[in-house]
């Protein structure tokens, strides 16, 4: 038995990754004529990602009884995956620090 991801999820997995790279990509983008900025832009798309996860939450609830039943649940899922996340992102940069430097 193999463990070879089907085409299916290379396919998602391709798609996941290119989502990532335009965001980072817009974010740079802001940061291009005032570094200085930095804070602000990352502020913004911590609240973005809040903001849209809060809504598709509200758009596949239905009513606002199923939404206020799920909020709780889905907070907590979003907070474990942020900071899974951003433990495996931080160890990443610890690992390869120079190269990331690299690419500024």
């Amino acid at each position: 038995m193999t463990d070879k991801p089907s085409a299916e999820q290379q396919t998602e997995d391709q798609q996941f990754w290119k989502f990532i790279d335009a965001h980072i990509l817009l974010a740079n983008e802001q940061l291009q004529n005032d570094p200085a900025r930095a804070n602000i832009v990352g502020a913004a798309m911590l609240f973005a990602a809040a903001r849209f996860n809060s809504y598709l939450l509200a758009a596949g609830s239905g009513t606002r009884e199923v939404f206020a039943g799920r909020k709780e649940e889905a907070g907590h899922y979003l907070r474990e995956q942020f900071n899974k996340m951003l433990s495996d992102n931080l160890d990443d940069f610890d690992t390869n620090f120079e190269q990331h430097q690299k690419g500024n």
